[in-house]
């Protein structure tokens, strides 16, 4: 058995951490799916809105168990940011295109 589901991360026989990163980043992308029609409704305020993701999202993608012990090498560090920075733009309605994601960045920190 090379790997397998351990409180909900995944221990492989190498102690790699790149499996349980992406199990985990799916996870949070399909709670970010369910909640669409929050992120789309326009009644809900942005600051509710961030609140809710760093509650529901961002707990299930980086869960308490386990995430403390992840060795990240660039790439899992790239793909963690990937995927903050797919959630803010999901969450301020900000296409794709707009690859600015120094001022991305900014003006979430200023939130």
């Amino acid at each position: 058995m090379d790997t397998f589901a351990y409180l909900g991360s995944q221990v492989t026989s190498d102690s790699d951490c790149v499996c349980d990163v992406k199990s985990r980043l799916a996870l949070g992308m399909a709670v970010m799916i369910k909640v669409t029609k929050i992120w789309k409704n326009k009644s809900v305020s942005v600051a509710t809105k961030v609140r809710l993701m760093k509650a529901l999202v961002w707990q299930v993608a980086s869960a308490t168990f386990g995430c403390e012990a992840w060795t990240l090498r660039k790439q899992e560090k790239r793909s963690i940011q990937a995927f903050e920075n797919k959630c803010i733009r999901k969450l301020l309605r900000m296409p794709w295109t707009n690859l600015d994601t120094a001022s991305l960045q900014d003006g979430w920190n200023k939130k």
